[in-house]
């Protein structure tokens, strides 16, 4: 448990790509953001993430059909 909070506390997360590198980057964008440490770089709440998120897909949707 102690090491899991050491590399909470000091540690930068991998990198999403790492699990899967074809993330769009819209999609890392906002993962890294969710995850940042500092909570004001963070979504203010779940509905502010939530909405980023339908933005992101609205905006895939309209890169696929072009």
């Amino acid at each position: 448990m102690a090491n899991l909070t050491y590399q909470i506390l000091n540690k930068r997360p991998r990198s999403v790509r790492e699990f899967n590198p074809e993330l769009p980057n819209g999609v890392v964008r906002l993962i890294n953001k969710a995850i940042q440490r500092e909570p004001d770089k963070r979504f203010l709440s779940a509905a502010t993430m939530a909405e980023a998120l339908r933005r992101q897909a609205s905006r895939e949707a309209r890169e696929e059909a072009s």
